[in-house]
């Protein structure tokens, strides 16, 4: 595990995240990052974003389960469809 200080950049807090470990998960400056809080547990993960194909691919599937009802949207998962 690694530590970093929380900083100010504006209105906005940061973290700086070492180069080696964007490195080890494929991630460069100016890479967008997806960002999920759990406050349950209090934690912050922070991942590469999902490439264009991939986001058209969830979109695909939305679109999907849309066309048969709200219903099945509620009860399935991008993982039902494949």
């Amino acid at each position: 595990m690694h530590t970093t200080k929380l900083a100010r950049w504006g209105n906005s807090q940061g973290i700086i995240i070492p180069k080696h470990l964007c490195e080890h998960v494929g991630m460069k400056v100016g890479d967008r990052v997806e960002i999920a809080v759990d406050a349950a547990s209090g934690t912050i993960e922070v991942a590469p974003a999902a490439s264009m194909d991939e986001q058209a691919e969830r979109g695909s599937w939305f679109m999907e389960a849309s066309y048969r009802g709200r219903e099945d949207i509620c009860k399935a998962t991008p993982q039902d469809s494949r």
